[in-house]
């Protein structure tokens, strides 16, 4: 008896997780396509799928995923050199942590995605 439930089971235990993913996609390329939100603010994902392989094949991407990632890189050494130097000042002195340690508490409170600029 058990062995008759294990296939449609094992089934929808791979199947179930791409169940709203895909059919959030369906819906967006639905919405485009009947015109209840215009291409230019929301690209179908047809488009999103065919303009990325473009820039793919052409090179393009590949471009500005280096711009990007040096970008990245950049403000990863800014931020780590900064706060390893604050922490070691912190660190080294009683008379440091007195005027930084505050200050640098209170903006370790503040959410990620507040300090990204708009």
């Amino acid at each position: 008896m058990h062995t008759k439930n294990t296939l449609p089971r094992r089934l929808l235990v791979r199947v179930a997780p791409w169940v709203l993913p895909v059919s959030l996609l369906l819906l967006w390329e639905l919405v485009v396509a009947t015109g209840l939100v215009a291409s230019h603010l929301l690209p179908a994902p047809t488009t999103v799928l065919e303009t990325g392989w473009h820039l793919a094949v052409t090179g393009e991407l590949w471009e500005h995923m280096i711009v990007s990632t040096g970008r990245a890189a950049a403000g990863f050494a800014i931020g780590a050199g900064a706060g390893l130097l604050l922490g070691l000042l912190t660190g080294l002195s009683r008379w440091n942590a007195l005027f930084l340690d505050s200050s640098m508490q209170m903006v370790r409170n503040i959410p990620h995605l507040a300090l990204i600029p708009w």
